[in-house]
């Protein structure tokens, strides 16, 4: 075929993703359940050897990907708190997909045709909105584009025996596998790559061992990383049905959304699973006798069996992870779709081009037209809830009235500005919808708290503590609610947090906290303060709280370091700032000091919260 058509069978899905994402480039940043990685995860804000070691050693639950905290930094240096940069990125890199995915599939010798369609369907697909416009999703992102390349260094190897592809490949895909957990799916698609080439695989099978042994050992870092937060559920006979339906099921429903999506929520858990249940049974026994016909027919059309193979291992992962979580969310179909979506271009291509008929042809052209401009209709539709946090959780909670995550992220929202009651109001109905969650009864409490209802935040504290009596999270704050009258049990409280979790450093933070605020002892309150950096280097609340015992035992130079580096961390701390020029004036540096109050005096004006964070330290003055 021509090399310009091939060119342009390239380029079209990476400028048809380009034009159509363009809007979320005025999108914000988004509220959600794990730590942001540009507002929370604060290690991504400076480029030195003990954050990039730090990058490397940081688990969050059920998370490992030092190659996406490290994109992120990067992004960070480059566009600091402006979320059009990191939009921006995440638009590229789902362009640059569509792309490589349309390099690979002319890899597997499909048509250049087909692969335009397929490529042109994967980047306009509505399903993919949640991965593009997400900012936390780019470790997605950075996984397609690295395994992309990855299997496309493994195919070249395999056809000309090139070992610099092999190496080329294992390289790609130990990035991968630093980005996302769901890239330990890699191997299993290098296997149908040797089938799909006709190589001598059982000559040859010792080539996926390193690929498998990294993928191994990816697994055992996720195990590694949800022990902390007790997410790995223990084998019993539930877990195991689980593990045997959930797949099956979610194989049949997922191939269902990529033709016909019916907007899944963005954190759904299963509810009455089980064999007996209709509505998991059916779509279960579909992909029973689905499978079979697909592997056998792939005899006959290797590309059936290559992108249903493709379908499933990339799914499997996904699926089997989050189990227990949300087994089923857009952000998991990211690179699953390809195979759904390869075998209708190609048997779009393959009914156009059996036929003469040109009244046949016209209505395949205009079903692909018809279907790209649905596609493209719907993933506007989709990308405007996406907008800011209050658009997307009202647009989730309007879908989905009977879906407590929704309601508790979207009191969450209001929490974090201020707005009490109605944070109260939104977090009881989460709490109503899914009364054994602790993580929602939990903010309900600090609600509470805020309110300064001790009352019932006490009681809901003590209610759910029943059910979970070692959640540090309760302990912590069942010890700030009884620190405002009862210091003998709020100490007693802190002291069981963490003796629950020592490596929380919140639990180590707050009993801090008591000590300096409460007891009014620095000297008692600074090994708990130290204990908390050393567990978490890089949160500048921790920074500002070492600072003020440093400071109250005349300590300055010692504070004047804290301070410095949580300005660093976080350069719209107005606390952090007004500390440091205090400090800096004091030690007689009243050029440095002006510096730093104006600094302060900007982040007011642009915070307007006239006084930062709540649990910040503002030396000279209480705590609001």
């Amino acid at each position: 075929m021509n090399p310009r058509f091939k060119a342009f069978a390239v380029l079209g899905p990476f400028f048809a993703a380009l034009l159509l994402y363009l809007p979320a480039l005025k999108f914000g940043f988004i509220h959600w359940d794990a730590p942001s990685p540009v507002s929370q995860i604060f290690m991504i804000r400076r480029l030195a050897w003990d954050s990039l070691s730090g990058m490397v050693s940081f688990f969050q639950p059920g998370s490992f990907s030092p190659v996406a905290w490290l994109a992120f930094a990067l992004e960070y240096r480059c566009f600091g708190f402006s979320p059009a940069g990191y939009h921006f990125a995440g638009i590229f890199l789902h362009a640059l997909n569509g792309a490589l995915a349309v390099i690979f599939l002319m890899r597997l010798r499909q048509s250049a045709w087909v692969a335009l369609l397929a490529g042109v369907f994967f980047a306009v697909h509505p399903l993919q909105v949640e991965s593009v416009v997400w900012i936390s999703s780019q470790k997605t992102l950075l996984l397609a584009v690295f395994s992309f390349l990855s299997l496309l260094g493994y195919a070249d190897f395999l056809e000309t025996g090139n070992r610099r592809g092999y190496v080329r490949s294992f390289f790609f895909y130990l990035l991968a596998a630093m980005s996302n957990a769901t890239a330990v799916a890699l191997p299993l698609v290098l296997i149908f790559l040797h089938y799909y080439f006709r190589d001598a695989f059982r000559k040859r099978a010792a080539l996926t061992i390193p690929f498998f042994c990294v993928a191994f050992a990816r697994g055992a870092l996720i195990f590694l990383s949800c022990r902390p937060e007790g997410g790995i559920v223990p084998l019993n006979a539930e877990v195991l049905a689980g593990w045997a339906l959930t797949p099956l099921w979610a194989i049949a429903v997922c191939a269902k959304e990529v033709f016909v999506p019916a907007r899944l929520e963005i954190y759904a858990s299963l509810k009455n699973m089980s064999w007996g249940n209709p509505g998991y049974l059916i779509p279960s026994l579909l992909s029973i006798l689905a499978l079979p016909v697909c592997l056998l027919a792939g005899k006959r059309h290797k590309i059936l069996m290559a992108m249903t193979a493709w379908y499933v291992a990339w799914l499997l992962p996904a699926v089997l992870m989050h189990l227990w979580d949300s087994p089923i969310a857009a952000r998991y179909l990211y690179l699953p779709i390809l195979g759904p979506l390869a075998l209708a271009a190609g048997a779009v291509s393959e009914l156009s081009g059996r036929t003469r008929n040109v009244l046949i042809r016209t209505g395949v052209a205009a079903g692909v037209i018809f279907f790209v401009a649905v596609s493209c209709l719907s993933t506007t539709r989709e990308m405007a809830r996406w907008r800011d946090s209050k658009t997307l959780w009202a647009a989730e909670i309007e879908r989905h009235p009977l879906n407590g995550r929704a309601y508790a992220e979207f009191g969450s929202v209001y929490f974090e500005e201020g707005n009490i009651e109605q944070a109260v109001k939104l977090l009881s109905k989460a709490v109503s919808l899914d009364p054994d969650e602790p993580v929602f009864s939990n903010n309900l409490a600090a609600a509470y708290r805020a309110r300064k209802d001790y009352v019932k935040a006490r009681e809901l504290a003590l209610r759910f503590l029943e059910k979970n009596p070692r959640d540090a999270r309760l302990l912590i704050q069942l010890g700030m609610i009884e620190s405002e009258n009862n210091s003998a049990k709020s100490e007693d409280y802190f002291s069981q947090a963490i003796r629950a979790d020592p490596e929380n450093p919140l639990a180590w933070h707050a009993k801090g906290c008591f000590y300096l605020d409460k007891l009014e002892k620095p000297a008692e309150a600074y090994p708990f303060f130290l204990e908390s950096v050393r567990i978490d280097p890089y949160q500048p609340d921790f920074l500002i709280a070492i600072a003020a015992c440093s400071s109250r035992g005349g300590f300055y130079d010692q504070a004047i370091s804290s301070l410095r580096l949580a300005v660093e961390l976080e350069p719209k701390s107005v606390v952090a700032w007004y500390n440091l020029g205090q400090l800096l004036r004091l030690s007689g540096d009243e050029e440095s000091a002006r510096k730093a109050l104006e600094e302060a005096f900007k982040a007011d004006s642009v915070s307007g919260r006239g006084g930062g964070r709540a649990d910040s330290y503002t030396i000279g003055f209480q705590r609001d």
